[in-house]
């Protein structure tokens, strides 16, 4: 009987062991779900007021940034990345208000601040390399004809960093062998554009 009462209170101990634990496991467990949810929270604001804090210093950059330009005695472009417009602009007034599209490479952003004109080109040539036709499993044509004026559209502007300000490609010109980055305003825009700006003018975007 002892030994029986012995076994059944070694069974017990061992039984109560096992609750105990899988009560502490879970209860453990539970708490940091708590934490992770916690941390999850903390993380969430921190980047909620980060956000906040970067629209506040952008518009005041902005402010600044205006008051500036009202000063300034030559044409400029202000480009906003958001709406893809643009303002041609000397001093505080608009002189002309555009629309733009953009063709941009992978893992590439238009970006924010200001560049300058570093080069102007009226006659663009863009020429198509060896190795596509040999893809395309075509004889290659003299240089000449592989040459396509106009290719990037008259009126070119660089603004270094591989961004360009252009009218529309050429339908001649495959969009896959274009590798850098370009904001593209209708012909007829661009070369106002062109004509307005100099080298060194100043290119806002916000």
């Amino acid at each position: 009987m002892k030994r029986f009462f012995n076994f059944s209170l070694i069974l017990f101990t061992l039984a109560f062991i096992r609750f105990s634990d899988s009560v502490i496991k879970k209860t453990i467990f539970v708490e940091i779900k708590n934490r992770e949810n916690e941390l999850k929270e903390l993380r969430f604001l921190k980047d909620s007021l980060e956000k906040e804090l970067n629209e506040i210093v952008q518009k005041f950059e902005l402010q600044n940034l205006k008051k500036e330009l009202k000063e300034l005695k030559n044409f400029y472009l202000e480009l906003d990345r958001k709406n893809n417009v643009a303002y041609l602009k000397i001093e505080d007034k608009v002189l002309k208000k555009m629309n733009f599209e953009v063709f941009l490479q992978e893992n590439f952003s238009l970006p924010k601040g200001i560049l300058q004109v570093i080069a102007k080109q009226e006659t663009t040539y863009f020429i198509i390399p060896d190795y596509y036709y040999e893809l395309l499993g075509k004889k290659l044509p003299a240089k000449k004809e592989r040459i396509i004026k106009n290719g990037l559209s008259p009126y070119l502007l660089s603004l270094g960093e591989r961004l360009i300000i252009c009218g529309p490609f050429s339908e001649e010109v495959p969009k896959d062998l274009i590798n850098f980055n370009a904001i593209i305003f209708s012909l007829e825009d661009i070369k106002i554009i062109f004509h307005s700006l100099k080298e060194n003018s100043k290119v806002i975007f916000y």
